[in-house]
Formats: C-alpha cells, sequence, structure tokens
C-alpha cells in the first residue's frame, strides 16, 4: 500500500450556530483571544493506491506541498518513520500540519486492520466522561448561568467555564453565581487561557478555592514553567495545562518541576495521536492525568482519552460551536448522560456527511469573516497600583 496524495473538502464558511442563550452581539472572547463572526470548514483525506483513504478532521487549509512530498509514496502503516520524516522535514515548526496528517494516517491503520484507533493505542476502556465547554466572557453573568445549566440538562456531569477578565473581582461573582445553581456533585473547571500573571494567579486560587473547582486550566503564559510550579506548590486546586505546546522535552521538565495535575496535550498541536500516547506514557510514570483539549471533530480525543489508563475525561462544545461543523460527520459519537460510548467502527468511525455539508453551504451564503480571530498577551502585573504597566 502506498500513498497517493491528499483530498481537500471545499471550504464552507458559517456564522455562530449555538443555543439561544449565546450573545451574538459580541465577539466570542476568552482572556487573551477575540473570535471572528464566521468559522471556516476545511477537512482533508490521504489516499492510497489500495483504495483506503484516511479522514483527518482538522481544519488547517492546504498542506505545505513539502509535506506531501515527504509522505507520498510512502506505506501509512509505517506510523513512526513517517512522522519521524515530517518532523524533519519541518524542523518541528508545523506540529499542527504535521499533526493533522498523523490523525489521517491512523485512520487509514484503523481501516487496514479494522480496529478503532484506541485500540491500537491501548485500548484501555471503551467509554470515557464527557464535560461541556463553554462559558465564554462575551456572554453577560445571566447569559453565563443559563448556558451553564443548559449543559447539565443535555446530560453533562461537568461543566467548563472562562475567566481571566480585567476585573477580578467580576471573574469571582461569575464563578459564584454559575457555582450556586449547580448541583454539588456537577464539576466546576475554569479555564484562564493564559490569561493572569503568577501573581494575579495564586490571589485568585486562594479566592476561588471556597467553589470547589475541578481544575483552573491554562492559569499562567504556557512557557513560564517556573510560574507554573510556584502557582502549583501555592494553591490545592488541580493545575491543567498543555493545549498549545508540544515536545517530550516540554513536558519532561513540567513534569519533573510538578507543574500541573492534568495535561491537556491537543493532537493537533502536539502531532497527533503518535506524539500524544507519548506525553500520555511519560505522564504517566509521574501519576498525572490526560483530557486533551478539543481542536478537532471529538471523536479523536474521545479515543485517545480511552486508549491510555491515565485518561481522565474528553472535551465537548455544544453541537453549533462555533459552526454546526460536527453535524458534517456520519458516525460520530454524542454524550449520554456525561459519557462517550466509543465507536467500533474502524480508525475513527466518522465519515464526511457530503449531503449536509451541501445543504448547509446552500442555506448558509457566509462569505469569509469580516471579523478576524485574533490573540493578544495579558496586561495584568497582579500589583495594586494606580497606573497600568
Amino acid at each position: 500500500m502506498k500513498i497517493t496524495g491528499v483530498r481537500y473538502t471545499e471550504t464552507i464558511y458559517g456564522s455562530r450556530d449555538g443555543p439561544a442563550v449565546w450573545n451574538n452581539e459580541l465577539p466570542w472572547c476568552d482572556s487573551i483571544n477575540y473570535g471572528g463572526d464566521v468559522s471556516a470548514f476545511q477537512v482533508f483525506e490521504i489516499l492510497t493506491d489500495e483504495g483506503v483513504s484516511g479522514l483527518s478532521s482538522i481544519h488547517v487549509g492546504p498542506l505545505p506541498a513539502r509535506l506531501i512530498d515527504v509522505i507520498t509514496g510512502e506505506n501509512p502503516m509505517n506510523i513512526e518513520r513517517l512522522w519521524n520524516k515530517m518532523f524533519w522535514a519541518t524542523q518541528g515548526r508545523l506540529m499542527n500540519t504535521v499533526g493533522a496528517i498523523d490523525i489521517a494516517l491512523w485512520d487509514i491503520v484503523g481501516k487496514v486492520t479494522k480496529q478503532p484507533v484506541y485500540r491500537l493505542l491501548g485500548g484501555f476502556r471503551d467509554k470515557v466522561p464527557v464535560y461541556g465547554s463553554g462559558g465564554g466572557l462575551n456572554l453577560t453573568k445571566e447569559q453565563l448561568v443559563r448556558e451553564q445549566l443548559w449543559f447539565v440538562e443535555q446530560g453533562h456531569k461537568a461543566v467548563k467555564m472562562k475567566v481571566g477578565l480585567a476585573d477580578t473581582d467580576e471573574d469571582i461573582e461569575r464563578v459564584k453565581a454559575v457555582r450556586e445553581v449547580l448541583d454539588p456533585k456537577i464539576d466546576l473547571m475554569l479555564d484562564v487561557n493564559n490569561g493572569w500573571t503568577v501573581n494575579v494567579a495564586i490571589s485568585m486560587a486562594k479566592k476561588l478555592v471556597r467553589y470547589e473547582i475541578a481544575w483552573l486550566e491554562e492559569p499562567v503564559w504556557k512557557m513560564d514553567i517556573e510560574g507554573y510550579s510556584r502557582l502549583a506548590q501555592a494553591t490545592e486546586i488541580p493545575i491543567a495545562t498543555g493545549e498549545g505546546w508540544h515536545g517530550l522535552e516540554y513536558w519532561r521538565r513540567m513534569l519533573e518541576k510538578e507543574c500541573c495535575d492534568v495535561i491537556q496535550a491537543d493532537p493537533t498541536v502536539c502531532g497527533g495521536p503518535t506524539a500524544w500516547k507519548k506525553i500520555a506514557t511519560l505522564a504517566e510514570t509521574y501519576g498525572v492525568l490526560m483530557a486533551p483539549h478539543h481542536k478537532p471533530e471529538h471523536s479523536v480525543n474521545a479515543q485517545l482519552t480511552a486508549s491510555v489508563p491515565n485518561g481522565l475525561i474528553a472535551e465537548e462544545f455544544y453541537p453549533g460551536y462555533p459552526i454546526p461543523m460536527f453535524k458534517f460527520y456520519k458516525g460520530r459519537p454524542f454524550q449520554k448522560d456525561g459519557w462517550i460510548e466509543i465507536s467500533q467502527e474502524p480508525g475513527f468511525g466518522v465519515k464526511l456527511d457530503h449531503d449536509r455539508m451541501e445543504w448547509y453551504k446552500e442555506n448558509h451564503p457566509t462569505g469569509p469573516p469580516k471579523r478576524i480571530s485574533r490573540s493578544r498577551r495579558p496586561n495584568q502585573s497582579g500589583l495594586k497600583i494606580n497606573a497600568p504597566l
């Protein structure tokens, strides 16, 4: 079997299509990112000379020609060989693209062996818990409360909201409002998105501990290993991080310094299932759990979580976030009572629903975005002074 090429879907643009509680008047945002008004959907398949193809449910746009050249003519079953070739062809600088291709390759391996990917990677369990992820800072406090309750009404036993406003007192009020309406048995996670300095994070953790927070996610800049270590020693709230980074050396340093309790390595950032499994094995030796960040179609992350003994929980946005791209797949598992049953179909178990994609394109004629997503660095110093730094 040899790889013969790549096939792309047509790009589909769509505006946000979520529950009624979603605030469409303001752009989606967290502490350092501002969302655009339109999202794009385009995925690809790796083709082979034997008619078996692998779907990558990652929205990366056209692949660099040098990576296509590297994999063309190779046997897709040689996962480690191909991963190594792609890594050195890009000098480790395009791990999101390497990860997208790696996902498609594992889909092929699963189809050839007639096994779901989670079983090929270890097959620790057949279902995983999943939490409802939302809580954008564009929501009013009332909308935030309704959204978090909406997740619970759908069956989730754990939910996540954003914090990281310039006014930290307002953050506390929003957390308090959500915690008060949730059943005590519902876990509440908080996501800061790198938005605090270490001083702010330590101070906020002391104020938040009373609300029984399941984890505090990305409280400080991802590269601040010493800062993470300081924070982890200063709070009893579990620390989760890692969605935006890659490399075993980085994680070895984070683990040696006891920086976190949960690693959220994203397969689309860290280099695909091949790299993710290595991070999970390293984390297991330190007693650290894995909860992959949700960027791809979540059947990928659910399967990774199910494959290892230290897989904790998967992440799920509501089906319309940021556009109903999840409806473009056949076979995608949905949560029931807070759990996802892992597909037993070969590969990742999903196929493109081309009819649904065509219907959406015709009925939602949205063009390219007018408001572009962008990021900024946090500006909170943790110092109580009257002038901004």
